[in-house]
């Protein structure tokens, strides 16, 4: 009875972590998505935030013109724009893929009902 609740307990626990990771690889993948767009339209997001009047406006004109969410929009609006020039869309591409391959390693274990 009780190596039956500490293994439920454990399992618990196990099942948590792996959903916190997931949620903040997912997270990761939505940011890099984003950048992603910056990054291919580089000159217009430039455009955008320097013809906005304050920030409010300049994340409504990406969010519209790109459609960010708030978050992609908030991000690259945050970042100093020499990080996103050092990016190359090669490398933006590559964390992309090892992110996809991790959600599915994490969906995978999560969803099988064996473990």
């Amino acid at each position: 009875m009780i190596l039956t609740e500490w293994l439920s307990w454990r399992t618990g626990v196990v099942r948590r972590r792996l959903e916190h990771r997931l949620s903040k690889v997912l997270d990761r993948l939505h940011i890099l998505e984003g950048l992603m767009v910056a990054y291919l339209n580089i000159d217009e997001v430039i455009a955008i935030v320097r013809g906005s009047d304050d920030t409010t406006q300049a994340r409504h004109r990406l969010i519209v013109a790109f459609e960010l969410s708030r978050i992609q929009a908030d991000y690259i609006q945050e970042m100093p724009l020499r990080r996103l020039t050092k990016f190359s869309k090669l490398e933006l591409e590559t964390e992309g893929e090892e992110l996809r391959e991790r959600i599915a390693d994490l969906t995978e274990i999560l969803h099988d009902k064996g473990r």
